[in-house]
């Protein structure tokens, strides 16, 4: 995530809707042993982050766009289109990888409170769905059915500015307000590709069927910008709520003096 600039080493921007301030330290905790690092990362995470858009390129995006979608949703309202693919039926999209991926990632942010080592919160899950992401994670047992994972891939991955980057898990909130839907999971996105956990999409959430889940066949992924521009949209919201500090706020300065 950190950039260059003239041969220099750039931290990425931390932002939030108090500071926006360059920021090289990460959100860590003496969490795992080696042997499940390890596995974390064979699994999982150096597929993903290979496949993701950086320098220019754009692996998981370009696999498919190769590849002929199964369906199309949309156009919305609002003119949004999102294109979908089994990724049963195209060996290069390793979708075991990103089901992995995902589920490491969420079961970290719920199994240990990290608003002690940064300003980021413990995520809240169901009754027993923790236990049953890492028993996952340990192969004892299959992904949890009780829930619903889905991955999109972004068209244009771009945010305000040209920045691009992570967003640590948040919850999910519904697009259209509605007093009778709670917030029903949680989503992350890195490098122009947004994973989300639901807890319950179906019925309760106003749909007629169950939303289907990466981790059932055909294991869809969408490639679309409708969750990139939601994501884009709040990036501004809080870009003009923060004050820039440090060398990021004199840097600022500089460029616009």
């Amino acid at each position: 995530m950190h950039g260059d600039d003239q041969g220099k080493v750039v931290h990425p921007i931390s932002l939030n809707a108090k500071r926006a301030i360059y920021d090289g330290s990460q959100a860590q905790a003496k969490l795992l042993c080696d042997v499940c690092e390890r596995r974390f990362a064979v699994q999982g995470e150096n597929w993903i982050i290979e496949c993701t858009s950086q320098d220019g390129r754009f692996p998981l995006r370009e696999i498919l766009l190769q590849t002929a979608p199964i369906r199309q949703v949309g156009p919305t309202a609002a003119g949004r289109v999102a294109h979908v693919y089994a990724g049963s039926r195209n060996p290069a999209i390793r979708h075991g990888e990103i089901i992995y991926f995902a589920a490491s990632v969420f079961w970290r942010g719920w199994a240990f409170d990290w608003s002690s080592v940064s300003d980021l919160s413990q995520l809240e899950f169901p009754t027993g769905l923790g236990d049953q992401l890492r028993d996952f994670l340990l192969g004892k047992s299959p992904f949890p059915e009780s829930v619903v994972l889905q991955v999109e891939v972004a068209l244009n991955p771009v945010l305000g500015n040209r920045s691009l980057g992570m967003i640590f898990p948040d919850k999910i909130t519904p697009r259209i307000p509605n007093a009778t839907v709670e917030p029903v999971g949680y989503f992350f996105a890195v490098f122009g590709v947004t994973f989300m956990l639901y807890f319950d999409l179906g019925k309760a959430a106003g749909l007629r069927t169950k939303a289907i889940s990466i981790a059932e066949p055909p294991h869809t992924i969408s490639l679309s910008d409708v969750r990139m521009l939601e994501v884009d949209a709040d990036y501004k919201r809080l870009e003009s709520t923060a004050k820039r500090v440090g060398k990021l706020a004199r840097r600022q300065l500089a460029a616009s003096g």
